[in-house]
């Protein structure tokens, strides 16, 4: 058996609690409904993100992202 300790990672989450202000409700409230009765294409993905709220997990302390700007 190993006595090496694992070396650590640092795990950042990321949450975003959504948008749920009268204005952006309506409006993404109003998308959906005419969605949902055929009259319109919906809410964008983003939209429901914004609306929901949602999680970003980064395990590498943002690397990946510093070496493709670059």
């Amino acid at each position: 058996m190993s006595s090496t300790v694992p070396t650590c990672q640092v795990i950042m989450v990321f949450a975003f609690r959504g948008n749920r202000s009268r204005a952006f409700a309506s409006t993404f409230l109003s998308a959906l409904d005419a969605e949902k009765n055929g009259f319109g294409t919906g809410p964008t993905g983003l939209d429901c993100l914004l609306f929901a709220g949602h999680t970003g997990v980064s395990m590498d302390s943002g690397a990946d992202r510093l070496r493709l700007q670059s």
